[in-house]
Order: structure tokens, then sequence, then C-alpha cells
């Protein structure tokens, strides 16, 4: 379909199957092979909103046609059919392979999700408002799959579903929506290597759109924060970083920055309920359960810092008055 020979190698994935594309002439792609009953629709929006973020940077994948012209093909397997495309290969270290998680790690992880939202604010597909289970915004439907969830972690995500629903929901109903990638996670972010003059690694790109969705524009960053704060003792200073490196490109208002915290928080219980729900469906599928435990570390670590003091420090890292 796109004139190519080359080795095949699996790649990790949570529905799709993925390779990489190895070319004898040392160039390197991405095949994505769709799962069974993947709507055409779902799959041309992620194409559609590839292509307005990468059509001249080499921070996101670009969208590789096939000979025929088309973004998208149909393959033959078996009795099915499945949807598949190529992409380009992004060189870099994924984040979760990277230690330690700097500060200018975070600062240009920070700005990367901010110029993604940037990007995205002008895209508009008629499958944008499609619903989805990573959606920040349909996060108490996982409160049924907590119970799959073992010991004590149970009590502390039917604590944080609870306080979400009592205290944070009523607050949301005026933030900006948009595209937003909606899965910056640390399996989603590369790294590029250090540099020969010795200075900090920086963020390097952001692959996998398969999560895209139309919702709370703040998700992005607060998905970064979520994911920064992996394994860090200080996810507070984390937070603060990133919140101002995306401040800095893409202002945040006053009401996004007063629920971040909340948000990131928000999407940790969301990542170890879902995990739970997938793990009880396929419990010899390692990959779901990827970030599971060290997601469980920095919940217990968040639980311990006051709602008030999180929100002034991101407001003070943003260079604005606290507020009562």
């Amino acid at each position: 379909h796109w004139g190519l020979e080359a080795n095949l190698t699996r790649l990790d994935g949570e529905r799709d199957a993925n390779f990489r594309v190895s070319c004898a002439n040392g160039s390197e792609f991405v095949l994505k092979i769709m799962h069974e009953g993947c709507a055409p629709d779902d799959l041309d929006f992620r194409v559609a909103a590839l292509r307005h973020l990468a059509s001249s940077d080499t921070r996101w994948p670009r969208v590789i046609p096939a000979v025929s012209g088309m973004p998208v093909v149909t393959l033959q397997a078996g009795a099915s059919q499945r949807l598949a495309w190529l992409l380009t290969w992004c060189p870099g270290r994924l984040l979760a392979t990277v230690a330690p998680h700097t500060e200018r790690l975070a600062e240009s992880f920070g700005a990367l999700l901010a110029d993604t939202t940037c990007r995205l604010a002008g895209f508009h597909h008629p499958r944008m408002r499609q619903g989805h289970r990573w959606e920040l915004t349909r996060a108490l439907e996982s409160a049924p799959w907590v119970a799959d969830i073992e010991g004590d972690c149970q009590q502390l995500a039917r604590e944080a579903l609870e306080d979400f629903r009592t205290d944070l929901a009523p607050r949301l109903d005026e933030l900006p929506w948009g595209v937003v990638h909606n899965d910056a996670n640390d399996y989603n972010v590369l790294c590029g290597e250090p540099p020969i003059d010795g200075s900090p690694r920086r963020i390097t790109g952001l692959l996998d759109l398969g999560d895209v969705i139309a919702g709370w524009r703040a998700a992005d960053t607060a998905t970064a924060i979520a994911y920064a704060s992996l394994g860090s003792t200080e996810p507070l200073t984390v937070a603060a970083t990133i919140t101002a490196a995306s401040h800095a490109r893409f202002p945040l208002r006053d009401d996004e920055i007063e629920v971040l915290f909340d948000l990131a928080t928000l999407r940790l219980c969301l990542s170890v309920t879902v995990a739970a729900e997938q793990r009880a469906g396929e419990p010899d599928n390692e990959y779901l359960s990827i970030s599971e435990t060290q997601a469980w570390e920095a919940l217990e670590r968040i639980e311990t810092i006051a709602p008030s003091l999180a929100r002034y420090r991101l407001r003070a890292a943003c260079d604005l008055e606290p507020v009562s």
C-alpha cells in the first residue's frame, strides 16, 4: 500500500496493533493497524487532527499517504477488515525511561502541551465531541470500576472521585473547551538525548492521538502534571513548573489555574480506575497497567497537599496575585 520494503517490529499498544517499520535505506515509520470495529469517522478525526498539528513541525508525527494518495487503507484480516495508516517515526526516548526528571524537562513538557493546545484551538471536526472513557469530563463514569481495586487503594480512589463530585465538578461548567490531545502520559512523550554541551534534556515530541477529544482546554496541562509527577517526591513543584511554562506560551484563565492541580489528581484517579477495569478483562496484558504503581504512589503524596496551598503555588508560578 505504501510501496515500502521493510522489517516490522511489534510495539506496545492498548487496543491497536502498532509496528516499527525499518527500511533498508534507513527510513523509519510507524504502521498502525486499528482494532476491529474502529469507526472510519473516528480515525478520520485523528488523521485530520494530526495533519493540523504536524503540517510544518517535527514534534508530532506526520501522516504518510498510501500510493493511492489516501491517508488510510483497508486491510483484509481473515474474515474481518482493519483500517491502517502510516506515520513518520519520531526519534527520542520515552519520558517514562528517562531519569531524572529535571526542571528543564518539566518546563519543556509544559511548553509543548501549550503549543499543542494553541495549534488545536482553531481545529474542528464532526467527531470532535464523541464520548471517550479517558475524558476528564466523564470521570464519574469510572466509579463502578473502583470495586475492582484491591486493598486500601480502593478507599483512596473512592475519596478522590467523591471530592470531584461534591467540590470540583460544580466549578467546572464555565471552563473553556477545545480539542485536546488527552493522553500526554509518560509513554507518549519523547525526550531528546543529552546535548553535548552538557545542558539538560528537553521534551522533543508528542505521540499518539488515539484519545484526542473535545474537552476542557486545561486537560492537557493537567495530564502533563499528572504523569510528570510520577516518581517525584515534590509533585507540587513539578506542577508549578509545568503550569508556569504552559501559561507563558498559551495563557491559562484564572478559573483554569484554580482547578488545574485538582484535574491532575483526577487524571491519576482515572488512570488507576481504568487500569483496574482493563486488568479485569485482560489480566495477562501488562501494558494496560504499566503506570499503575507509580500513579498510586503519586496519589498518596498528593493527598497530603492542601488544595489551598496547591492553588496558591500555581498562581504564584504564573505571577498572579493570591486570592482568598
